[in-house]
C-alpha cells in the first residue's frame, strides 16, 4: 500500500485494502495493520481510516476480534472483491447502467443453463418455485426474496461457468433490498408473481434460446422501478 491523495479519501482507503486482498498481499485470516500504521502508511486522517474500516466491516470483509485486533474474515466471499462488483458498490451507477449489466449477465447465464441443464436441475428449479409459492401464500416477503435469489443462484450453478457465475452472483447479492421492494408491492406481485421465473423455466425445459432476451427483459421491467 502507498500514500493516497485527499479526494474521496474513505473510498480510496477501502480500495487500497481490498486491492491488497485481491492481489494476495493480505489473505483471509490475516491481521490488518493497526489504525496508526494505516494512518502513517496511507498518510490520511484518523476519521477516514475509521470510516473505511466501518465500511469493510459492514461488507463482511473485516471482523474485529476483541482484545486482538482487526482481521480479514476467514469466510470472505471472493465476489465482494472483484473490481467490477466493488465499483458497483462505490459508484453511483444509473438505473439504466444497472439494468443493462444485469440483463446482459442473465442472458448469458440462461443461454448456458439451457445447454447444460439436467432433469435433476429442472426438478430443483421446480421445487424452488413451489417453495416460493408457499412463501407468497403466507405473505412471507423475506422468504420470497430469498427464494427469488436462490432461483437465480441455481441458474448460475447450472450454467457452470465460474468466472461468469462469480460476477453474476456478486451483482445479484447487491440488489437484495430492491428485489424485496419489488416483491412487497402487492398489486404488482398479485398480477405478475412468479410468471417470469416460470417463463425462464419453460425456456430451459424446451431448450428455447430464441426468446431468451425477451423473457429476461420482461423479468427486469418491474424490478428496475425499485432500484435506487
Amino acid at each position: 500500500m502507498k500514500p493516497i491523495d485527499n479526494n474521496s479519501v474513505v473510498d480510496k482507503v477501502v480500495k487500497q485494502i481490498t486491492d491488497a486482498i485481491f492481489q494476495g498481499e493480505l489473505k483471509p485470516g490475516d491481521k490488518i495493520p493497526t489504525e496508526l500504521e494505516l494512518i502513517e502508511t496511507l498518510q490520511v486522517g484518523r476519521n477516514s481510516v475509521r470510516e473505511a474500516i466501518k465500511m469493510l466491516l459492514a461488507l463482511g470483509i473485516l471482523e474485529i476480534r476483541r482484545g486482538d485486533g482487526t482481521y480479514i474474515t476467514e469466510s470472505i466471499q471472493p465476489s465482494v472483491l472483484d473490481p467490477l462488483i466493488y465499483s458497483v458498490i462505490l459508484q453511483q451507477s444509473s438505473k439504466l447502467e444497472i439494468l443493462e449489466l444485469r440483463e446482459t449477465l442473465e442472458v448469458d447465464i440462461l443461454e448456458l443453463a439451457i445447454d447444460k441443464a439436467t432433469k435433476e436441475d429442472i426438478n430443483k428449479l421446480k421445487k424452488l418455485l413451489d417453495e416460493a409459492d408457499k412463501a407468497f401464500s403466507n405473505n412471507d416477503y423475506q422468504r420470497l426474496t430469498e427464494m427469488d435469489l436462490e432461483f437465480h443462484f441455481v441458474l448460475i450453478e447450472i450454467a457452470d461457468n465460474q468466472l461468469l457465475g462469480r460476477i453474476t452472483k456478486g451483482i445479484m447479492q447487491l440488489f437484495f433490498s430492491s428485489i424485496k421492494k419489488t416483491l412487497e408491492n402487492k398489486e404488482l406481485v398479485d398480477k405478475e408473481y412468479n410468471r417470469n421465473h416460470k417463463d425462464i423455466l419453460s425456456l430451459i425445459i424446451n431448450k428455447d434460446k430464441n426468446n431468451i432476451k425477451k423473457v429476461i427483459k420482461k423479468s427486469l421491467e418491474d424490478w428496475i422501478l425499485f432500484v435506487k
